[in-house]
């Protein structure tokens, strides 16, 4: 039961007024609240994206599937698989551990946190699961970061107990010197075999402990609905401890709420027609690959786990035609090797079950999205945009991103831009988006460049011990209003965006509001000469040039000489093509685009451009690597 009465004033008025004034009880909330020092004075809520029902029964507490499900194949990876029994069987096992213990090593306390260092591993859904049924927080972090980082994060946060794979334990985390492992007295369980100095092995863990190949799961059901009633965590407890990306700065940790994974199984419900299938090649210790793999599961959608390390277009093609998935999830990295497929297996993907592909990240290229479209012409794109802090922000359907290409084509004069989303899309959840000035906090009109605000019933609960960054980009609204309660939020991106009102179809009167993002507020260059830079427009005006088939481009400010920045341009060429480019041709090129001050002084041709965990390049990897 929600217990804030502004948030429930809000959804019972809700009920009571037009749609069109709906937001402006919201509105009224964000104006009356007192934000913290150094944030806007005033954040107004827009005409959102139609609401849901804010329903609580939607959060599933216990993973058990229909009985005519239970033999049927659940999650499949690396020639491995699940049926929905086994997984909701182990799931329920893993959940009467933690809130019993059986006698065994990993008895937890309600709130306990549970860490796993993981990349994609066929067990890590029903880890989440386990967590969700016994009241734990669980904290993924991915195995392809620095182990620096790792250390520093096991250092600073509290865990009760770590899961990892024996490969990680035993060239990381076993090592000679490694602090955490000197100090800590947590329970660590191993997949693949127990490990030296760790407490069990996870397949020890389920067989003895668990014994899920002994029950079944209606069984087990009954037992964790005895041990575990009372330990059913509250809508706004913190769930899931995300780390962001760290693209732009260090990793920080994001809080995310249980009642945060309602937007995402509303779209996988909406998804889940008869023969429906979900392949994510996305890293489930990221937001956007475990949320998206919970969400079919939930919903009883099978679902490919594509390994995320060691991406190879070719044989993820394979797997979609052995598989015949009809939903995929694509990052830039993913969508640049597919570009470069050849035609016949392009054919093979265009005959197979495929119906729509999404896309999600602001970072992807005009031209490559046009040159992917037109290569799978009967697969339905969709582009969203969204952040580890707040989830799911806007969505672009497949008639407006075909609508907006045909519109690019009837006005070449337009730089070359792919929109975020449609305001008032397709996006079923309470919260709305706002151009905001940060320095008076008034929104600004369609066209100009602004702050991307969002104000979301859903957002997470902000930063974990992160004070400065807390109070700078979220504010939590209502009476007390303190993090972990029901209230709206309202998050500051940290992009820069404008909406843009057109006439998309030429046949038509109707206007379309769109959202474009402009980059983010540190990818925001300062000439010399005191020009303000957004990095995005020059990625698309490089990535234009023609003739040429250009992999993934990132733009930067470099310091040289005394410390000015200038703008550096460093671009995957593919191979057999670095003849066919250089930096006299390239400055040459976006003249004739550009104005002068927004030209890249510096650039670099590579073979490929480093790329993160999730796909993005790494920026400042390249900044900090430049060589004058």
């Amino acid at each position: 039961m929600l217990t804030s009465r502004v948030l429930d004033g809000w959804w019972r008025a809700r009920a009571r007024v037009p749609r069109a004034t709906r937001w402006k009880l919201i509105g009224s909330l964000l104006e009356k609240a007192s934000p913290p020092s150094g944030t806007t004075s005033r954040l107004v809520a827009t005409d959102p994206s139609p609401a849901a029902v804010l329903d609580t029964k939607a959060l599933p507490q216990f993973p058990v599937f229909p009985l005519e499900r239970h033999s049927e194949t659940a999650i499949w990876m690396d020639g491995r698989q699940l049926t929905f029994g086994a997984l909701s069987a182990r799931s329920l096992a893993l959940a009467t551990i933690f809130a019993a213990g059986n006698g065994g090593n990993l008895a937890l306390p309600k709130g306990a946190t549970v860490g796993v260092i993981v990349e994609t591993e066929l067990e890590v859904p029903e880890l989440f699961m386990a967590c969700r049924t016994a009241g734990l927080k669980i904290l993924p972090i991915p195995d392809v970061l620095h182990p620096t980082e790792v250390e520093n994060t096991l250092q600073n946060m509290k865990l009760d107990a770590l899961f990892c794979t024996s490969r990680y334990y035993g060239s990381v985390l076993a090592r000679q010197g490694n602090s955490w492992m000197e100090q800590q007295a947590t329970p660590v369980v191993t997949w693949g075999g127990k490990m030296e100095g760790a407490t069990i092995s996870y397949e020890q863990l389920l067989q003895e402990e668990g014994g899920w190949d002994r029950q079944d799961a209606a069984v087990l059901l009954d037992s964790a609905k005895e041990l575990c009633e009372d330990r059913a965590a509250a809508p706004f407890d913190d769930f899931v401890y995300y780390m962001t990306s760290g693209t732009t700065g260090a990793p920080k940790i994001v809080r995310h709420t249980h009642i945060g994974f309602i937007p995402s199984l509303l779209h996988f419900k909406a998804m889940a027609l008869p023969g429906a299938k979900y392949m994510s090649a996305q890293n489930t210790a990221l937001v956007s690959g475990a949320l998206g793999t919970l969400s079919a599961l939930y919903n009883g959608i099978p679902t490919v786990l594509y390994r995320g390390y060691g991406f190879d277009a070719r044989e993820y093609a394979e797997a979609v035609v052995q598989h015949q998935p009809w939903y995929l999830v694509w990052t830039p990295m993913i969508m640049d090797a597919m570009s470069r497929l050849p035609d016949s297996t392009v054919e093979a993907i265009n005959s197979s079950n495929v119906k729509s592909i999404i896309f999600m990240g602001a970072s992807f290229p005009l031209p490559l999205v046009q040159r992917v479209v037109s290569m799978f012409p009967r697969i339905a794109f969709v582009h969203g945009y969204g952040s580890t802090e707040v989830g799911s922000i806007s969505a672009l359907p497949p008639d407006k991103l075909l609508l907006w290409l045909r519109y690019l084509d009837r006005h070449p004069e337009l730089p070359p831009v792919l929109p975020a989303g449609v305001m008032g899309g397709p996006l079923q959840v309470p919260q709305s988006v706002s151009m905001i000035d940060l320095t008076t906090g008034e929104e600004v009109p369609p066209g100009l460049v602004g702050s991307i605000v969002v104000n979301t019933a859903f957002g997470s609960n902000g930063y974990f011990n992160a004070p400065e960054a807390q109070a700078r980009l979220f504010q939590m609204h209502g009476e007390d209003s303190p993090a972990n309660r029901p209230g709206p939020r309202t998050y500051v991106t940290g992009d820069r965006g404008r909406f843009l009102d057109v006439q998309l179809d030429a046949g038509s009167s109707e206007v379309t509001r769109l959202l474009v993002v402009a980059g983010r507020e540190s990818e925001v260059i300062v000439t010399a000469r005191g020009f303000n830079v957004d990095t995005a427009e020059v990625v698309n005006a490089v990535s234009s040039y023609p003739g040429l088939d250009l992999g993934m481009v990132a733009v930067g400010g470099v310091k040289v000489g005394s410390g000015i920045e200038e703008i550096c341009c460093w671009i995957a060429v593919p191979e057999g093509q670095v003849d066919s480019v250089t930096a006299d041709s390239m400055d040459k090129f976006l003249r004739s685009r550009l104005a002068d001050y927004k030209i890249p002084k510096h650039f670099r041709f590579m073979e490929s451009l480093p790329v993160n965990a999730n796909g993005k390049i790494e920026v400042q990897a390249l900044r900090r690597s430049f060589v004058l």
